[in-house]
Parts: structure tokens; C-alpha cells; sequence
């Protein structure tokens, strides 16, 4: 089965977020090959682009004009700065994949910048080619004059936004109905790339006289306006809404000055008013003039409705030719040019000054300009039904991010492809100077076969600036072709691994790939490239991937962001290296739900994950302690060897059965990409079911040392081997560290042989009873009425009682029969029945009303029903009770929540309910049983000793002494010294009333009273 790692960009360290996913990648890995899959489970990494590019300028302390810093270093010296930057993350990254104990393949990993990539990714570029998927358009981007590039979202964040001032300019354009549509702008320059105007669809819009003029303004605006630009607004002459003003046509005002907007693509198209979504209506007049050569959304919208872009500008944002008056003038010195040009035409209505944040490139401090660039795209509009068919094959897990995805690809737009940087893959695109045909070579031999001049070699490294020095000649006219001045967007780097990163051999066998997992952004990221690269490639609407699971975030514990500026942010490997990775593990995917993000605390994580694996380490060295008294062979004894000889009782069957469920739960999920699910399932079986049940239900079999009674030992160190073995199995993808160690040491026929990944899942089945389970099941829960009886009674668990009596329904009486003798060891008394009557049980029940929740129900009619409401005694209240349904009063139904179910014990009993399972416990004890809870009072305090002092556990020691002990007690304890020593694993107890004057006694507390204990 194949795999493609979503390869992380080397230009710093992981942080907390890379480690959670790359997490989930090794637990899906380890689930699989204990399925018994084969995965080709390679490594990759991003290693071009902007990020890595701006980290080598950083170093080498560029920091000025980007092209006059490039023309001082040379090309090359950025190119070679940029490789030993990823080779010195790359060496954080496997570190950190190696401490999180990440099972992928390294030594085969990908890089994106290596020629062998590049040219199997040019393969995509040539099948869009020659499909005619692939073309030039443009794409509005933050540009910088000065440095003359474009910038990306993160560049526009480094350089922040300073206060600046701008104009604040209001001018009107005359519509074919003689009316005057009022537009405000703060850059005047984009007045000369005018196409649109903007409305608001539902919003509404007024014709209002102006002395002899009609405006046409936003209704809600109109008192704003009437003090800002010092107007009397007279008559309204109509009100419509926006979505009627839709192909509304009005005169460009500057029009017979541009050449460029007359030519004949333009007309009949553009000057028109087009109602948007995305029009503001608080600001200005409520229309947006729009300019798509200079405005994300301005550009969105004609693109959208097929328009063409008049985007007049140079390298240098200086107008051209095209522009007429304005050529040659700096964008943002064309201002005040325009604003005299529409006063000379009488279309200005007021000019003034606005200060505003405007962003700055981080480079020259320079403004930045929202520019149409000419870039290479790819006309995803083509394909767009296929994309959404092939991603509707997929599987992802939760409906969310599914939505989401689906949503996105529905609409998505042309994908720009290229960008303006050095350190990327070259767009094997060249351009003839003489005739302007293009050309594509996509493979080092097609562009040697056609080159012109090669001053490099034929062996030319396929980067910046060696690719720019071929010069190829034009098909067409037989001319010198220059290479395009492109390098492709990483995201297309990344989306064509699944055939860039393998041989035609294994794309053909293993892509589509099982599963991936990336972030929830890959929505719009990876996930999307990834899908439509394949489709391009095949032709037909096939996805590269079975499955892909989107992750949620990691924020901080306050559920914030982290971010280095807020002092909130944690190293991936400052946390694998500075704490337990198994417990990181454990933690972060059993916290919450894949899709979710999670609050991450260090706190928290050294609670239950830490208690978890403590717990299984103790279960294992347990076994390992108590088996080996008895001479346990985890290949002998087995469930199989128990169950032939009938050694299994209830209590094992219920374990039993408890694993196969938790074995269901794990592989569930681990399959459903439930990953926490799984990691809950197989806290409950550690925490729940075999350390605080199962352990607590054998350990008095197994405190016994009787010859005889070997063989039922050894059976349930088979269930508990059994169950521990399972645990290591199924935990293994979430803490492979501690499973595999466990594994190897306990259970392995020979230590430190095959790991479990090779084993597998070899599951010893059977053993289980679901009538085991129930009846066990119901024990636990009598146990919790139990406790709640001798908490009321003031009673300890630990004292053992005469009897217990329950009280169940009919339906359940044979299951609490079949429990009475767990019943008994967990609630520590001598004798339990169980009964449906409630005549036979000692107490009383009667059902009455709760008046306060009845007026809440009935307000008004509280009166009536109360007085309509027959009063329930005895088992009619207890039947009543059980049956949960609403009782009926008059014509009204109170439901059983507005009753309440009183329970009166009988004098000498205490009761109390759990679940509809009623527990009454005799308080009475004689003399016998309160020795017998004295001893078990200091028999714990003295294995609290022997654990204090690092005894082991099943170790027979010589004796143990409690001294200081009252008359009374003295004499209740003696008899029972014999069971004591058994209690604490010592041949003999020491008994005495005096108060110790040697060392080497540790004083303890019994009852208020000082005891003092000495074992060895």
C-alpha cells in the first residue's frame, strides 16, 4: 500500500502542530502493518519556495531593493544558501521524527528541488500544455514598486501597516438616464483601470435631486454625505434596490484620455454597475468603483462575469502607452494628475484627506500596490466537474471538513501557478523576442534537443539562474526564445508527489494511496493540489488518495493561537526532548477528535496519559512478579490452556469479554479515523476493567500460596497475560515506545527479537461470555449502591458486614443471582440475596410528588393535578418507579421526574439506589466482624510500610509488628493474627499493646489513635 508524505517546508524547526500530525501518520502506519499491510512509508520534504527563499536572504542580510541585492551576491549564492538552510532543518525535522519514534522512510525520502523531481513534475505542466489547461491570464498581487516583486500574504505581515495619508476623493460618472452614480475612492490613480461600478444586491438605493443634478447614493448614506460633502439633498426621485441597478451604463469621465479602454474588447462590456455581495455600503456613498487591474475582489468579479482586465502598467507601476495622459507617471504620482483631470471635466465632487493604515513591504519601506500581474494558470474551470468527482470518491471521516472541502472545489477558481522568485522550480516555458510564440520543454533532453545556447552544459542544474541562460529556438519563426521569468508555486511542487516522488512502476501500484492526514488549511492546500495535479495527469476524475483525514489545530491552554510574538509557542523538539514522547503521544490523540483543535497543557498531559501508561507498566511488572512465584510461562498458560481445563471462572469470562470489546472499539477506531475513540476504549480496559476490577477481583486467589490451588492461579495469570499482551498489541500505534518494551520483556519468546510491528495482530480468541460481563457488570453497580449505603451508614469499605439484600426488577433478578458472589467479595460482605418483592426487602418505598418541578410543569393547574394525583406505597410505588412512564392525574400526565421515590430503611439497615438497583446493608456488627475490619485496617497500613520501604510485592517476609494498640483491640485482633500475616505476605505478626522504645518503627494513625508498625 502506498503512502505519500505531505512533505513539511524546511525552513525551521516543527512546532507542536507538525508533531500532532505527524503523530496520527505513524499511528495509521503501525495500525496498518499490524493488519498485516505493507506500506511503502516514505518521507518528503518541501524544500523551495518563498519560505525557504526569505530565510536564505535573511541570512546572507539582504534587506534592501530584492533585485539590486541579488545583482551584488548572485543568483546562485541565494540558490546555494537556500540548500544549506533545508539541510540544516532537515536534521531538526529527523530528529524530531526519531525522537517521536516516527516509523518512515528517510533514506528514500523526497526533495522538491532535486532534478529528478523537477522533471517528473514538468510532466503535469506538459499534459496541461497540450490539453490547453495550461495558459497566461492575471492575477492580482501586493506589489513592490521598489523591489519590483510581488509579495505573498506572510511578506504583507512582515511589513506591517504604517499611518499614512491619502486622498479621500469623491467624483460622479453620468449614466446613460442622465443621472449621476456618486463614487469615493482613496487611490484616484485607479480612476485611469476603471471598469465596474459596485452595488449591494438587497440594499437600498435613491435617486435624490442635487440642486439641477439626480445622484444615485445609498439610502442609508445620505445623512453621512450630506455633512461631509457639504450638499442639500432635495426630492427622491426613485428608491430601488441595488439588484435592479444590475447593467446600469455610465460614462467613464476621463474615457477620450485613455486609448486603452477604447479598443474593442472593451466595448460594450465594461462601464456598467453590477450588484456584488461583497459591497460595503458603510463607507463612501454605498457604490464601489472597481478596478480590476488593482483589487482582489474587483478582479474576482470580472473574472467571474468573463471580463476583460485593462491593467496599463510596467515593471515600475508606471503607466504605459495605453494609459494616454497618464503614461509614464508612478501609480500613486498619477493622483493628484487624475483628481485635476476630473475637475477640468467637472466630475469632482469633493477632494480631501484621509489617514489610514497602509501596508509597507518589508524590504524598502516602500507602498505596496495591488497590481494585475501577468502569470501562468491553470484553467481549472475546465475540469472542475471531474475535481469534484473524484473527490466525492474519497473518504474523509467527518462530515465537516468533507462540507467544506466539497464547497471549496464547487467553486474554485483558476489556478495561478507561477510566481515571480528565484528558488523554485522553473517554468519550462520560453517566449520568442521576435515573434512571441511560446514554447514548452518540458525534460532536460526536449530543452538540450531545441537549444540555441547552452552555456552551461547539457548537464545544467535545473534552477534559477542556469534554466534563464538557455535560450531555445522558436518553432514558429526559427528566433531566439527566452525562458519565462516564472518558477511554479511550491503548492504545485508538493501536489505532484504522487507521481514526482515515485517510478512510473510504483504510481502505476500504488497510487491512489491508502490514506493521508494534513491539517484542516489543506482544505484549500495540499488536499486540493493534490486532486486536481491527478486529475490533469489521468484525464479522468480519479483521486490520488482513498482517504484523507483533516486535522484540527494545536492551540495553547487557553485555547489561543501560538505564536513566537506571544510568547505562547512550543517546539516540537523542545517537547519530545524534554518529556515522556509516549505520554505527548497518548495525550494529544486521545484528547479530542482528530477534526477538532485542541487546547494543549503540559499540566494536563502529566495526568491521565501519564496514569495510563504507569498503570500498564505496574499491570506488567505485576504479572511479571506474582507469575513468576508460580512458575507462569506465557506460552504454556494461555486462556485456551485455562479454558480445556475449566479453570475460568465468572470474573475471567467478564474480563474476557471486556477485552474482545475494547479490541472492537480500538480497531474501530483506528479505522474511522476516530483516532481518540480507540485511545478511550483502551484507557477504560487498562484503568477500569483490569486494574481497578479485575486485579481487585483476583488478588485474593492469588494472595494465596496453597499448592493446590496452583493451577487456578496460573489460569488467571493467563487472563491477565492475555489481556496485557492484547493491551500492548492494540495500544502499540498510540505509545509504541512503552508497548514495545513491555512486549519484549514479559511476553517475547526471545527478548528483543521481532518487534510487535512484524508479530501483528495474532489475537487469541474466545474465552469471553456475554452472561459473564452482565452478571459482573450488575456486581459493579451494586458495589456503587453498596458504597453509597455504608457512606450514609458511616461505615468503611473495609469492614466487612453481616449481609447485603438487592432489590431489582424482575427481568434482572436471574443476572443479580449469578452476581451475588462477586456481590459479596466487592461490597465485603458475608451474605448477599437478591429479590424482585419488595415485600421482602427491608425498607419502605412510597412515590409522591415534588411540588416545586409539578408547578413548573403545570403553572396554573399545579392545584387540580396535585389534588388529582393518587399517592404510591409499597411495591406499586416500586413497579411505578421502574417503569419510568408518566402516571396519570385527572387529565394531566406528570412524568416520573416530577415525582420523587422516597425509601424508608427498616431499623438496623441503611439502602441506597444506582440505576434502579436497590442495595440494603444490615449495620449491625458483632464482635467478629469489627476484628475482622480491625485487621484489615493494619493489614493496609503495613503494606503501605512494605511499599514504603521497596519490599517486593509477592516477596514472603519474616514478620511484621504492630505495637501500641489498646486493650480492646488487642484482644479483638489476636485471634485473627494468623489471617493478618496473610493479608501482608509475613509468616508471623507481632502483636502489643506497648509502646515501642527501640528504632526502626514508623508510627501510623488507626481510628484517631497512634499505632506504630514494623515489618522486615
Amino acid at each position: 500500500m502506498g503512502y505519500v508524505e505531505g512533505p513539511p517546508t524546511l525552513n525551521n524547526q516543527p512546532h507542536v502542530g507538525h508533531v500532532r500530525g505527524r503523530m496520527m501518520k505513524d499511528l495509521w502506519y503501525r495500525y496498518r502493518t499490524l493488519e498485516g499491510e505493507n506500506i511503502v512509508f516514505r518521507g518528503g520534504w518541501d524544500t523551495q519556495g518563498l519560505p525557504v527563499e526569505l530565510q536564505a536572504e535573511k541570512e546572507l542580510g539582504l534587506s534592501g531593493n530584492k533585485w539590486e541585492d541579488l545583482q551584488k551576491v548572485g543568483v546562485d549564492k541565494l540558490v546555494a544558501e537556500c540548500k544549506l538552510i533545508i539541510g540544516k532543518y532537515k536534521r531538526d525535522w529527523e530528529e524530531a521524527d526519531d525522537l517521536l519514534g516516527l516509523m518512515i522512510d528517510h533514506d528514500r525520502a523526497y526533495m522538491t528541488y532535486r532534478d529528478d523531481y523537477i522533471e517528473r513534475e514538468w510532466t503535469y505542466l506538459e499534459t496541461a500544455w497540450k490539453k490547453g489547461l495550461l495558459g497566461e491570464g492575471f492575477k492580482v498581487v501586493p506589489y513592490c514598486p521598489e523591489c519590483q516583486t510581488a509579495l505573498s500574504a506572510g511578506e504583507v505581515s512582515l511589513g506591517g501597516y504604517e499611518k499614512l495619508e491619502d486622498p479621500s476623493l469623491y467624483y460622479k460618472a453620468r449614466t446613460e438616464g442622465g443621472s449621476y452614480l456618486v463614487l469615493w475612492t482613496t487611490m484616484p490613480f485607479t480612476v485611469v483601470t476603471d471598469e465596474l461600478v459596485g452595488v449591494k444586491p438587497d440594499s437600498d438605493y435613491e435617486y435624490v435631486a442635487v440642486g439641477d443634478e439626480v445622484w444615485v447614493v445609498q439610502a442609508g448614506r445620505k445623512e453621512a454625505l450630506a455633512k461631509e460633502l457639504g450638499v442639500q439633498f432635495g426630492e427622491v426621485k426613485k428608491r430601488v434596490k441595488g439588484k435592479e441597478l444590475e447593467g446600469l451604463k455610465y460614462e467613464h469621465p476621463l474615457l477620450d484620455l485613455i486609448p486603452g479602454l477604447q479598443k474593442p474588447e472593451f466595448e460594450g462590456k465594461v462601464h456598467r454597475v453590477v450588484a456584488e455581495d461583497y459591497v460595503d455600503v458603510t463607507t463612501g456613498t454605498g457604490l464601489v468603483h472597481m478596478s480590476p487591474a488593482n483589487g482582489e475582489e474587483d478582479f474576482a468579479v470580472a473574472t467571474r462575469r468573463g471580463l476583460p482586465v485593462f491593467a496599463p502598467f510596467d515593471d515600475r507601476v508606471r503607466f504605459t502607452a495605453e494609459a494616454g495622459k497618464f503614461a509614464g507617471l508612478f501609480a500613486r504620482d498619477a493622483d493628484a494628475v487624475v483628481v485635476e483631470a476630473l475637475r477640468g471635466r467637472g466630475a469632482l465632487v469633493s477632494e480631501g484627506k484621509l489617514v489610514h493604515d497602509y501596508p509597507i513591504c518589508w524590504r524598502s519601506d516602500d507602498r505596496l500596490v495591488w497590481l494585475a500581474r501577468r502569470e501562468y494558470f491553470y484553467w481549472v474551470d475546465k475540469i472542475r466537474r471531474d475535481v469534484v468527482k473524484a473527490a466525492e470518491k474519497v473518504e474523509y471521516f467527518f462530515d465537516g471538513p468533507r462540507n467544506r472541502f466539497l464547497a471549496g472545489l464547487a467553486e474554485s477558481p483558476p489556478w495561478c501557478v507561477t510566481r515571480e522568485r528565484i528558488w523554485g522550480t522553473p517554468l519550462p516555458i520560453w517566449s520568442c523576442e521576435k515573434c512571441g510564440e511560446k514554447t514548452g520543454a518540458f525534460s532536460r533532453k526536449a530543452i538540450v534537443a531545441r537549444a540555441l545556447e547552452l552555456p552551461d552544459g547539457p548537464k545544467f542544474e535545473l534552477h534559477r539562474p542556469w534554466m534563464d541562460r538557455v535560450v531555445l529556438k522558436c518553432e514558429k519563426c526559427g528566433g531566439r526564445a527566452l525562458r519565462e521569468p516564472f518558477v511554479l508555486d511550491t503548492w504545485h511542487n508538493s501536489g505532484s508527489a504522487p507521481y514526482s516522488s515515485f517510478t512510473d512502476k510504483e504510481y502505476d501500484s500504488l497510487v491512489p494511496v491508502g490514506f493521508l492526514t494534513e491539517g484542516i488549511d489543506q482544505t484549500r492546500g495540499w488536499a486540493y493540489t493534490l486532486l486536481l495535479l491527478n486529475v490533469i495527469r489521468n484525464g479522468r476524475p480519479i483521486a490520488p488518495y482513498r482517504m484523507f483525514l483533516f486535522q484540527g489545530h494545536v492551540l495553547d491552554e487557553k485555547g489561543q493561537k501560538m505564536s513566537k510574538s506571544l510568547g505562547n509557542g512550543m517546539e516540537g523538539l523542545d517537547l519530545l526532548r524534554n518529556n515522556s514522547v509516549d505520554v505527548a503521544r497518548f495525550y494529544v490523540l486521545a484528547k479530542a477528535s482528530p477534526e477538532d483543535s485542541i487546547n494543549f497543557d503540559l499540566k494536563e498531559m502529566s495526568g491521565r496519559a501519564y496514569q495510563v501508561l504507569n498503570t500498564l507498566y505496574h499491570l506488567h511488572l505485576y504479572l511479571q512478579q506474582n507469575g513468576a512465584v508460580d512458575g507462569y510461562k506465557p506460552r504454556g498458560n494461555t486462556v485456551a490452556w485455562a479454558s480445556k481445563r475449566k479453570l475460568l471462572t465468572l470474573v475471567d469470562r467478564w474480563m474476557l469479554q471486556k477485552l474482545a470489546a475494547a479490541e472492537r472499539a480500538a480497531v474501530e477506531g483506528y479505522g474511522s479515523g476516530k483516532f481518540n475513540e480507540a485511545a478511550k476504549a483502551l484507557e477504560e480496559l487498562v484503568i477500569t476493567h483490569l486494574s481497578q476490577t479485575y486485579v481487585r477481583l483476583v488478588r485474593s486467589e492469588l494472595w494465596k500460596d496453597d499448592p493446590k490451588e496452583r493451577q487456578r492461579r496460573l489460569a488467571i495469570y493467563a487472563v491477565l497475560g492475555h489481556a496485557l499482551k492484547s493491551a500492548d498489541e492494540l495500544l502499540h500505534p498510540v505509545a509504541p515506545f512503552a508497548t514495545e518494551f513491555l512486549y519484549q520483556e514479559v511476553f517475547a519468546v526471545r527478548k528483543w527479537g521481532a518487534p510487535l510491528l512484524a508479530r501483528g495482530w495474532r489475537k487469541e480468541r474466545g474465552g469471553g461470555s456475554p452472561a459473564a460481563e452482565a452478571a459482573v457488570d450488575f456486581a459493579l453497580l451494586a458495589e456503587e449502591a453498596c458504597n453509597s449505603a455504608r457512606t450514609r451508614a458511616k461505615l468503611k469499605r473495609r469492614w466487612p458486614l453481616r449481609s447485603a439484600e438487592v432489590l431489582v426488577q424482575p427481568s434482572t433478578l436471574e443476572v443479580a443471582r449469578r452476581a451475588r458472589g462477586t456481590i459479596s467479595l466487592l461490597c465485603n460482605v458475608k451474605r448477599v440475596e437478591a429479590s424482585s418483592a419488595a415485600s421482602k426487602f427491608p425498607a419502605t418505598f412510597a412515590l409522591r410528588p415534588n411540588t416545586s418541578r409539578i408547578g413548573a410543569l403545570f403553572k396554573e393547574r399545579t392545584r387540580d393535578v396535585l389534588g388529582a394525583l393518587r399517592p404510591l406505597e409499597g411495591g406499586e410505588a416500586l413497579r411505578a418507579y421502574w417503569r419510568g412512564m408518566p402516571l396519570k392525574a385527572g387529565t394531566a400526565e406528570v412524568p416520573l421526574s416530577a415525582l420523587e421515590l422516597v425509601t424508608t430503611p427498616r431499623e438496623g439497615y441503611e439502602v441506597a439506589e444506582k440505576s434502579g438497583v436497590f442495595v440494603a446493608i444490615g449495620k449491625e456488627r458483632d464482635s467478629r466482624l469489627v476484628a475482622e475490619g480491625l485487621v484489615r485496617d493494619l493489614a493496609r497500613r503495613l503494606q503501605a510500610l512494605r511499599k514504603e520501604k521497596g519490599f517486593v510485592p509477592t516477596a514472603m517476609l519474616r514478620s511484621a509488628g504492630v505495637a501500641g494498640l489498646e486493650e480492646e483491640d488487642l484482644a479483638l485482633v489476636a485471634p485473627l493474627a494468623e489471617q493478618m500475616a496473610y493479608l501482608v505476605r509475613v509468616r508471623q505478626v507481632h502483636l502489643s499493646k506497648e509502646k515501642p522504645v527501640q528504632k526502626g518503627w514508623s508510627e501510623a494513625e488507626l481510628d484517631g489513635k497512634p499505632v506504630y508498625l514494623k515489618v522486615g
